[in-house]
């Protein structure tokens, strides 16, 4: 019970409710805002404690119920929640409020990144410089309508027919053995096939199919909406489903050994896996022709597609959805 820690003290205790962000990388330094209730924060008085790894650098209260401090996060910190403390010294002595795991400490997400597509009216990929090409009548469209992770002015617009963009036949990167595949998707309400969010592998032989599930064909016989992976026919689908006509953070983490699909940072059951080894150079973001067959395209909006050489952290993850 250690999340739950402030639900079982009596209603007029100091706690600290609120951390924001929540969130902050190894290596650097945030300023987080802190709101209590019940507290009687004093500028000069309170001081403002965090888990190891963590220096409070400074502390700025702005009430009795709120403050702000610099958490300065050493590079080999512990990955994972800590909690935040505050104390007052009050007339009964020291009153101590605390958020139990209120802060995560996650890792540069950009570490292991070998592709990155933010499709911001652009099909660059801008780890290795390369532009990728539109491909029947894949376009732009707003994307204004996502809030959450970084924001976006366009994102790839694809009709669910055969538009999709290929990456550069100029990449050299490969993907091979641990991978992490992320990317903001939003999924018109359709039936059907299910849609390919990112498909990597030859021409001539099976590949991989990241995507979404569709009423018929491969890998739908769990329901609708939820991620999937096709290796070559094999497939490994998630036990949770995102919901159309909305943004939802899709990502997928292979370590080896085992596929962890995630919606909006939210895991699945982890389900061994094997998957193909690749370049970059034949993803296709949005469609779905390598192989022996070809299925229909991505039916909506598409942004911010990454590739690592690495499996990253639950953490990480929910660092992307919630920066």
């Amino acid at each position: 019970m250690r999340g739950g820690y402030n639900l079982l003290l009596p209603g007029t205790t100091a706690v600290l409710s609120g951390v924001s962000p929540v969130t902050g990388t190894a290596g650097n330094t945030v300023t987080v805002t802190v709101t209590g209730t019940n507290t009687s924060f004093v500028q000069g008085t309170t001081v403002v404690t965090a888990g190891l790894g963590i220096t409070v650098q400074s502390v700025t209260v702005n009430s009795a119920t709120s403050l702000t401090a610099q958490l300065v996060i050493a590079a080999n910190a512990t990955l994972g929640p800590e909690s935040i403390v505050a104390t007052t010294a009050v007339t009964q002595g020291n009153q101590e409020a605390v958020a139990p795991n209120g802060f995560t400490i996650t890792s540069d997400p950009a570490a292991g990144v070998v592709a990155y597509f933010t499709g911001n009216n652009t099909t660059l990929d801008t780890v290795s410089g390369q532009s990728g090409t539109l491909v029947n009548g894949a376009a732009y469209a707003p994307a204004t309508s996502r809030t959450q992770g970084l924001p976006d002015a366009q994102a790839f617009s694809l009709n669910g027919t055969n538009a999709y963009v290929q990456a550069a036949s100029g990449e050299t990167a490969t993907v091979s053995g641990a991978r992490t595949l992320v990317a903001w998707v939003y999924p018109n309400s359709t039936t059907g096939l299910g849609m390919p969010i990112l498909t990597g592998g030859s021409t001539s032989a099976a590949g991989d199919i990241f995507g979404i599930s569709g009423t018929t064909g491969n890998c739908s016989s769990g329901g609708q909406y939820q991620l999937y992976v096709d290796h070559g026919g094999t497939c490994y689908v998630s036990d949770i489903s995102l919901t159309p006509n909305t943004w939802s953070l899709a990502a997928v983490t292979f370590d080896g050994a085992n596929a962890v699909l995630y919606i909006n940072g939210v895991a699945s059951v982890p389900v061994p896996a094997q998957l193909f080894s690749y370049g970059v150079s034949t993803y296709e973001i949005g469609g779905n022709t390598l192989g022996t067959s070809s299925g229909p395209s991505f039916n909506g909006l598409l942004n911010e597609v990454q590739v690592y050489n690495r499996a990253l952290t639950p953490a990480e993850i929910q660092g992307i959805y919630a920066p």
